[in-house]
């Protein structure tokens, strides 16, 4: 899980299990927002995740792929 800026994608704070299953650090996580690490394989999928959450409160049955820090993909 990470909490970050719906605006600017910085990352305020990641938990272990992100972590884990993106394979960046903490200090990495802090030093770019998830747009800079190319974390969402489409981009456009992280703004519906955002308009989402801001007109609904929380997202649900939204599909997104995510980068590994190693270039493999996960999907969720």
């Amino acid at each position: 899980m990470t909490i970050s800026d719906p605006e600017t994608g910085a990352h305020l704070d990641v938990n272990e299990m992100w972590m884990t299953a993106l394979g960046y650090s903490r200090e990495e996580a802090a030093k770019q927002s998830a747009l800079e690490l190319g974390i969402w394989a489409k981009p456009e999928k992280r703004q519906r995740f955002i308009e989402q959450v801001s007109r609904d409160g929380s997202a649900n049955n939204l599909e997104a792929t995510f980068r590994r820090k190693m270039a493999k993909t996960l999907t969720s």
